[in-house]
């Protein structure tokens, strides 16, 4: 079992290396603990959601996104192993897996955000057994990541 302070650290430290290598400007940030499966079992993983301020063109939106993508590549991301997704930039890392999406249409009165969801690899986590141990781990970030 891996202790969840630890799993916290690889997890934030991995979402530093995000925002580090792409530049990005973190609006909101969340860390959580999720089941890698639908019955809410172990084993578990840490879980990074954040959001990003993005062009409002989506064209500029793709190529900020294209960007992103590169930047993180040429600091060891890679597509390979990344599946099917519908987000806009989806790589993995040393277990990790990102889901980047630059092209949400904003709503009137809305400033245009993006967001990536970044999952931890799947593991037994010393002291969370339920999903509602897993549920009560986490917390606002975004201050952490800048």
């Amino acid at each position: 079992m891996i202790p969840r302070t630890e799993v916290y650290a690889d997890t934030l430290a991995t979402a530093r290396q995000i925002v580090n290598s792409t530049g990005v400007k973190i609006r909101v940030a969340n860390y959580g603990l999720d089941s890698c499966n639908d019955q809410g079992d172990p084993p578990y993983q840490g879980t990074v959601v954040a959001t990003f301020d993005r062009p409002m063109d989506q064209a500029r939106a793709l190529a900020v996104a294209e960007r992103y993508q590169q930047q993180l590549i040429k600091s060891g991301w890679s597509p390979e192993g990344a599946g099917v997704s519908h987000s806009t930039v989806s790589l993995t890392k040393s277990g990790y897996l990102l889901q980047l999406d630059a092209v949400w249409l904003p709503a009137e009165g809305i400033d245009p955000i993006g967001a990536f969801n970044l999952f931890g690899p799947c593991e037994q986590i010393d002291g969370i057994t339920s999903l509602m141990e897993a549920n009560a781990v986490g917390g606002d970030i975004a201050a952490l990541l800048q």
